[in-house]
């Protein structure tokens, strides 16, 4: 997800997780997927992500 830069997206889900466990799914069109994305410190990442083709989960 591409916000504003604010960190809300990434704030709330960091909150979630330290209450237990959260999917967190993306959704995107097939052409946008990328092999790797630039991420800080403070970016929370996704566990799925689903296009209109398919569903790809993440391994991290």
């Amino acid at each position: 997800r591409l916000g504003y830069g604010a960190g809300y997206y990434d704030m709330t889900l960091a909150r979630l997780r330290e209450q237990g466990p959260v999917t967190a799914v993306g959704l995107c069109y097939e052409e946008q997927l990328v092999r790797k994305v630039p991420a800080g410190k403070h970016d929370q990442p996704v566990d799925w992500i689903v296009t209109e083709q398919r569903a790809v989960r993440i391994d991290r």
